[in-house]
Parts: C-alpha cells; sequence; structure tokens
C-alpha cells in the first residue's frame, strides 16, 4: 500500500507529468474536481460509479459521500439497506 501511495506522490510532484494531466482530464470527464485527495483516490480505486434512481451515474467515494449512498439506499459499503440487516436474529416472542 505504501508503495502505491509513493508512486503516486512521485508522480504527483512532478512538473508536467502526462500520467498526472492523464488522471486529472479523467476525473473532468467522470465530474469530479481534480484536486489532489480526489486524484489520489481515483488512482486507489476508492471512487466508483454508481446509479442513483433516475439511473444517472455519480462517481463517487462511498465512505466520503455517506449522505449520498444513503440516498440511493445503501449503506456506506455500497450493501443496499435491504440486504445489511439479512442475516440478524429473529426476535421472536413465545407464549408462556
Amino acid at each position: 500500500m505504501k508503495d502505491k501511495r509513493q508512486l503516486f506522490l512521485n508522480i504527483w510532484n512532478k512538473k508536467n507529468s502526462p500520467v498526472r494531466d492523464r488522471i486529472k482530464a479523467k476525473l473532468e470527464v467522470r465530474g469530479i474536481e481534480p484536486s489532489e485527495l480526489n486524484c489520489y483516490e481515483y488512482w486507489m480505486g476508492y471512487i466508483k460509479p454508481w446509479a442513483d434512481v433516475r439511473g444517472n451515474i455519480n462517481h463517487v467515494n462511498p465512505f466520503r459521500n455517506e449522505a449520498f449512498m444513503r440516498s440511493i439506499g445503501r449503506n456506506k459499503y455500497g450493501t443496499p439497506f435491504k440486504m445489511a440487516n439479512r442475516n440478524k436474529k429473529k426476535k421472536r416472542k413465545f407464549r408462556k
């Protein structure tokens, strides 16, 4: 993990790096501001496409945008709310 972080920092700190410009261009196409943090999250694979209720695709990091994930009916791990509580033990009332 540190190797990939170090590789990104080397790319980011170089002047006129074509890889840096390519990452920024990819983020602009996806509608994300190309800041250092967003570029790092894209490089690491944290930014993923998610479809909302209307079918629009939004590229977000689910751990940083919990409100958006809740609005599309998922938790921050990407699991739908219906499935998140599926394996809990049922509370049954017994008659005495």
